[in-house]
C-alpha cells in the first residue's frame, strides 16, 4: 500500500468519524502541487482541468471517491491567457499576401 493509499484511507476514516457526518462527505486540499495531483491519479483518480472566473483562471483537479468519500486535491489557480492577434498585423499579411498573387 502506498503512502498517499495510507493518507487516503485516513482521512476517509477520520471525515467518517465526525459526530453527524452522512451522505455524500467531501474532502477539499487546495493548493496541490503537481506531485500531489499525480499521486491522486496513480491511486485511480481522474484529473481534470476547470475553468471559472473573471478574470478567467483554470486549475487542475483530481477526485477519488472511497467509501462515500470524495476526495479532491486542487492544484493552485492560474490565469488563462488567450493569444490575441494584432488586427494591423493581419491586414498587412493579407495585402501582401494579395500583392504576391496579383501577377498569377
Amino acid at each position: 500500500m502506498t503512502d498517499t493509499k495510507r493518507i487516503i484511507d485516513a482521512l476517509v476514516a477520520l471525515t467518517k468519524a465526525l459526530p453527524g457526518a452522512n451522505a455524500h462527505l467531501m474532502v477539499g486540499i487546495h493548493g496541490c502541487t503537481d506531485d500531489t495531483l499525480r499521486a491522486f491519479v496513480v491511486e485511480g483518480a481522474r484529473l481534470e482541468t476547470y475553468e471559472f472566473g473573471d478574470p478567467l483562471q483554470e486549475w487542475n483537479a483530481a477526485t477519488l471517491y472511497v467509501e462515500g468519500v470524495s476526495i479532491t486535491a486542487y492544484g493552485p489557480h492560474r490565469p488563462i491567457v488567450r493569444p490575441t492577434t494584432d488586427p494591423a498585423a493581419v491586414e498587412a499579411a493579407l495585402a501582401q499576401a494579395a500583392e504576391a498573387l496579383e501577377p498569377l
